[in-house]
């Protein structure tokens, strides 16, 4: 697991890598915020058996972003939590909606 910033987000998107962009904040949360592609799955009770249905292959890249910064925030959280189910391929975005916005770059509102 590894944290990324604005930078190499942006890098990943504009050179077409594929991976999965993974909001972990609540849904009412996602609903009124979110980075354009980016799907909505809560961290909390039903996080881990969520990411498994949709994303069975343990080496899906993966990039998971909350509205916090730094090891102590929800998406570091998920991350460890899907490292420890076998995940290899994990990045957390180290900014959320919040610096995504602060970019000048677009965000979303409603569903994805």
């Amino acid at each position: 697991m590894k944290l990324i910033g604005i930078g190499q987000l942006q890098e990943m998107r504009n050179r077409g890598f594929a991976f999965v962009l993974v909001n972990v904040v609540s849904r009412m949360e996602y609903l009124q915020k979110h980075i354009p592609g980016s799907v909505c799955i809560p961290y909390g009770k039903d996080f881990e058996s969520t990411v498994k249905s949709l994303f069975p292959d343990p080496n899906e890249d993966i990039v998971l972003y909350s509205g916090e910064t730094g090891p102590n925030s929800i998406a570091f959280k998920a991350a460890k939590a899907l490292q420890e189910m076998g995940y290899a391929d994990l990045l957390v975005f180290d900014g959320g909606a919040e610096e995504w916005a602060n970019a000048g770059l677009e965000l979303h509102q409603g569903g994805a």
